[in-house]
C-alpha cells in the first residue's frame, strides 16, 4: 500500500470513529443470556459485565431511566407484523401486550415498598379496561401513604392510606389486591366500567377472555365489605352505584355490557348464563336469559366469526335453541355502540318481548 492509500485508510478509519462517537453506539455485542429476553436495569447489566459504551448502544429500548429493553427480534416472513406483538390474534390482543410490557418493564427499578396500581394493576391481570385506559403510555404505581413516591417521567404514582394498603404478587411483579384496585379504578372509570371490571374480578369462568388468572380474582362480598370502607375516598358513590349491579357468572365483558344496555334501557334484567335444558340434556347455556318471554341474548365476538368450527357450531346451536320454542337473539359490538345501532337494538328488544308475551 503507498502512503497515499495509508493515508485515505486513516482518514476513512478516523471518520468511522468519529460518527461512532457522534452516535454514541459501540460494535453490536451480544448481551449476556441473563438480559436478553426481559427489561434490565442498568445497574444489573453493569454487574453482569456490560460496560458503558455497550450500555449506551440504542438498539435496547429506554421506556424509563436506568431502564433497558432489549431488542425482541423479528421471526421469518414478519410473522409479528401480520399478528401483533407476540403473536396477538387482532390489533387489540397486540395493544394489550404491548401495554402490559411497557408496565412490567418498570419492574427492574421498582422498590420492594411500592406496588403497580390502578391502570398499571388492571392491565397486568387482564382486566376489562376503556381503550382509552388501555393504551394510557403512563405506568401507574401505589405507595404507602408516607412513603416517598417516584417522580419518573412516565410514572404515575398515588399514595395509599394504611388501612387500605393490600398488595399481591403476580408473576413476579407486586400490585394492588383486587379490592384494592377496584376502589383505585372509581377515580377513572365510569359505572359502566366499573360494573365490567368488577364482573370479571369475581368471574369463575376459566375462559374469560384475556383475564391473566382462569379463576375469580375475589368475590362480590369482599368487594362489598371493601366498597364500605372506602366511603368519603374518591369515587366512592360510584362504588356504591356499581357494586349493587356485579353478577356472578358473567364470561365476558361483553355481557356485561349487553345486560346493563337492556336494564338501563327499561327492559327487565336477563338472567346471566341461563342453563338451557330439554328433559336432562342440556341444549345450550345462554349469555343472557329473558326467561318470561323464553328470549336469548347472546354476543359473538370476532372468535365466532373467524372460527369455522365455532361458526358452524354456532348455526346449529341456534337452531336447537329455537327448536326449544326460544327467540334466539345474537349481537355483535355494532349493536352495542352508541353511535350506531344501540337504540336499534333496545327498540328491537322491547318489541320482540311484547310481541312473545302477547302470543
Amino acid at each position: 500500500m503507498d502512503a497515499g492509500s495509508r493515508s485515505g485508510a486513516g482518514k476513512a478509519s478516523r471518520r468511522g470513529d468519529d460518527a461512532g462517537r457522534a452516535t454514541g453506539r459501540e460494535p453490536r455485542i451480544p448481551l449476556p443470556s441473563e438480559l436478553r429476553y426481559s427489561a434490565f436495569s442498568v445497574a444489573e447489566a453493569r454487574a453482569a459485565g456490560v460496560s458503558r459504551g455497550r450500555l449506551r448502544n440504542r438498539t435496547e429500548g429506554r421506556p424509563f431511566h436506568g431502564v433497558r429493553v432489549p431488542e425482541v427480534p423479528s421471526a421469518p416472513g414478519e410473522i409479528d407484523r401480520l399478528l401483533g406483538l407476540h403473536g396477538a390474534r387482532d390489533e387489540f390482543e397486540a395493544l394489550t401486550e404491548r401495554m402490559r410490557d411497557l408496565d412490567r418493564s418498570y419492574l427492574p427499578i421498582m422498590s420492594a415498598v411500592r406496588a403497580f396500581g390502578g391502570v398499571s394493576a388492571a392491565r397486568l391481570c387482564g382486566l376489562p379496561l376503556p381503550l382509552r385506559l388501555l393504551r394510557d403510555p403512563t405506568v401507574h404505581v401505589i405507595v404507602p401513604k408516607g412513603r416517598n413516591p417516584p417522580r419518573a417521567r412516565g410514572v404515575s404514582a398515588r399514595s395509599v392510606p394504611a388501612r387500605f394498603w393490600s398488595v399481591q404478587a403476580l408473576r413476579g411483579a407486586s400490585i394492588a389486591a383486587p379490592e384494592l384496585l377496584y376502589c383505585l379504578l372509581a377515580r377513572d372509570l365510569s359505572v359502566r366500567e366499573l360494573v365490567q371490571l368488577g364482573d370479571a374480578l369475581v368471574s369463575e369462568a376459566g375462559n374469560y377472555p384475556g383475564r391473566t388468572l382462569p379463576w375469580a380474582l375475589t368475590s362480590r362480598e369482599r368487594l362489598v365489605a371493601a366498597v364500605d370502607a372506602w366511603a368519603g375516598c374518591a369515587g366512592a358513590a360510584r362504588l356504591r352505584a356499581a357494586t349493587g349491579l356485579l353478577r356472578d357468572g358473567v364470561e365476558s365483558p361483553w355481557e356485561t355490557v349487553t345486560r346493563l344496555v337492556l336494564v338501563e334501557s327499561g327492559y327487565p334484567e336477563p338472567a346471566v348464563n341461563f342453563q338451557l335444558m330439554s328433559g336432562m340434556r342440556k341444549i345450550a347455556r345462554l349469555d343472557l336469559a329473558d326467561l318470561r318471554a323464553r328470549i336469548a341474548y347472546e354476543y359473538d365476538g370476532d372468535g365466532h366469526r373467524k372460527n369455522k368450527r365455532q361458526w358452524r357450531l354456532d348455526v346449529t346451536r341456534s337452531r336447537e335453541i329455537q327448536g326449544e320454542r326460544w327467540s334466539h337473539v345474537r349481537l355483535t359490538v355494532a349493536d352495542l355502540e352508541p353511535a350506531a345501532g344501540l337504540e336499534t337494538f333496545t327498540s328491537y328488544a322491547h318489541r320482540l318481548r311484547a310481541e312473545r308475551l302477547a302470543g
